[in-house]
């Protein structure tokens, strides 16, 4: 408004060092108003739509200093549209702020500007979020800025607007109502009180629009400003949402709430609380009284917590597959350090109750979901350091690697392992490695839309657990001479892992002879980026595999 009346100003050959305001109210008796200085600047609507544009674009150097894009009101809207609190925005502006605010929450609106979008546009029900721009688009020419405009709006528009009055509740956020009298009648023209209204306003309101509220029986809210307003209401939102999502709250719905929150910097508190929560709601189960009060400890008792334990690990473990396979390097102690609570959550601390490790279990999924979903993305540097993860060993203070203490086979029992995975046809029902065979299938869930295909995800996880036992190897020639003692101490770890496809090892060793250096473990510094100690390993690891005729 002042750009416009210094204009006036300078077009009459005003001094220019005059206040804009001042200068318009000596000239014409009243004080500036938008609505009739834009047409004394601009008489037609193409003139008022080319002068109002360079108000709405920004340029380049505007952008970087952050003007002209979408506020924390605009996002915090947009956040509150995509999580489904909003459908139906009804504006005033002219401009896109909100459209491009929820473009980048995920939301493609549907957008009302004139009378004729209104007999083509989606019922308002159909609509992710419906924006009625009730005085047009600044990139249209037909929008309304003078009073006589702002009057009456057109039969469709008042009928539209009609039934949103009626249908919704209604946040009045921003809105004088000071010159447009076509809204203040549409709403009005609304007597249900169906739903609630509440009208926020910095003070007073207008007499204009004061006799609207009271009619609408409005809910006065005071704010300081638009942006600390919605920041706070839809944090406040989110907030009581989790409290009711929280328990129980399904598989797949937790996986498409984890993707919304994945791809963008500003979701990244959500992010890992989201996780943690998941995290720390498995945990909650963890307690010692799951084992150590049971009297009965048979083999088909055992297998069953085995069986619980796994169920109640579903959701994390799928959280923590589609997290890794499509987060961020910037993300991965998010994943890492879910890991590692897992694992450091059992207050046995590793020790056995009555033979059996189940508090451990949820932890070894956890890591098998995270290692495979790192290996199916091909993101080594990731799976480098999760292998490496230090956690509190069960007999002291001190740290080692998450390989030395979690592996299948120390976990669960013989006995334990064919009742979880029982064969069908042999006579005594026992497959050659039935622990990693359960794990296989119990994670097939969590990876059924990351690897749709079941011989890639077989690929993928024979692959995983093949270089797994190549770090564990390398790891533990640093602590005794494995590699020389021909695997005595991978006799007592490696049974545990699957009947590898035949192939694999060579398809591995045509890799490294290909690349070298570059080959991916070894860049994420596995094997201490070293062709030679990756060769030496394998070379142990599958003469092991040779002799128990794992291929």
């Amino acid at each position: 408004m002042r750009r416009l009346a210094g204009r006036l100003a300078a077009l009459a050959g005003a001094d220019l060092t005059t206040d804009p305001e001042e200068w318009y109210e000596a000239v014409h008796g009243e004080a500036p108003k938008y609505s009739t200085l834009l047409p004394e600047v601009a008489q037609t609507a193409a003139e008022r739509r080319g002068l109002l544009k360079e108000y709405f674009e920004p340029t380049a150097e505007e952008r970087d200093d952050g003007k002209k894009i979408p506020t924390k009101a605009h996002r915090a809207i947009a956040d509150l549209v995509a999580a489904g609190w909003i459908r139906v925005v009804v504006t005033t502006n002219f401009d896109k702020l909100l459209e491009l605010a929820l473009e980048d929450a995920g939301v493609r609106p549907v957008v009302i500007a004139t009378p004729d979008q209104i007999e083509g546009a989606p019922p308002l029900a159909h609509n992710a979020c419906t924006i009625i721009k009730v005085h047009g688009d600044y990139l249209d020419t037909r929008i309304k800025n003078s009073d006589e405009e702002l009057a009456e709006y057109d039969a469709a528009m008042n009928t539209l607007l009609d039934r949103v009055f009626d249908e919704y509740g209604l946040v009045v956020c921003g809105w004088s109502g000071e010159h447009d009298q076509a809204l203040r009648d549409a709403l009005t023209r609304c007597k249900s009180r169906r739903y609630t209204t509440y009208w926020c306003a910095r003070g007073e309101l207008k007499d204009e629009v004061k006799a609207v509220a009271e009619n609408r029986a409005a809910q006065p809210v005071t704010i300081s400003d638009a942006d600390s307003f919605f920041v706070e209401l839809e944090e406040r939102v989110s907030a009581i949402h989790k409290v009711g999502e929280r328990h129980p709250m399904d598989t797949q719905a937790a996986v498409e709430a984890l993707k919304r929150y994945l791809p963008e910097e500003r979701h990244r508190i959500r992010l890992h609380d989201f996780t943690r929560e998941a995290t720390e709601e498995l945990v909650s189960h963890m307690k010692l009284e799951e084992v150590a009060a049971q009297e009965n400890n048979s083999a088909e008792d055992v297998a069953e917590r085995f069986r619980r334990f796994g169920a109640l690990s579903q959701r994390t473990i799928a959280l923590l597959a589609t997290g890794c396979h499509w987060g961020h390097p910037e993300q991965d102690r998010v994943w890492t350090d879910s890991v590692r609570r897992l694992v450091e959550a059992d207050p046995l601390r590793g020790r056995p109750v009555a033979g059996e490790y189940t508090l451990q279990y949820p932890g070894l999924l956890a890591l098998y979901s995270v290692g495979v979903a790192a290996v199916a993305a091909s993101r080594y540097e990731m799976l480098a350091s999760l292998l490496l993860i230090p956690v509190r060993s069960a007999d002291s203070r001190d740290t080692e690697p998450i390989l030395q203490s979690m592996y299948p086979d120390r976990i669960i029992g013989d006995s334990v392992a064919h009742l979880l995975y029982p064969h069908p046809d042999a006579p005594d029902n026992k497959w050659v490695a039935p622990r990693s065979q359960h794990i296989h299938r119990e994670l097939r869930s969590a990876f059924a839309e990351l690897i749709p295909s079941d011989d890639d995800y077989d690929e993928v996880f024979d692959r995983f657990e093949y270089i797994v036992s190549l770090v564990e190897t390398d790891l533990e020639s640093e602590a005794r001479d494995v590699l020389s003692i021909g695997g005595q101490w991978l006799d007592r770890r490696a049974r545990g892992f699957t009947l590898l496809p035949e192939g694999i090892a060579e398809r591995v060793r045509k890799e490294v002879d290909r690349e070298l250096e570059a080959w991916s473990p070894l860049q994420a510094g596995l094997f201490q980026g070293s062709v030679e100690r990756l060769l030496e390993v394998k070379k142990t690891v599958d003469a092991y595999w040779a002799r128990h005729r794992r291929w």
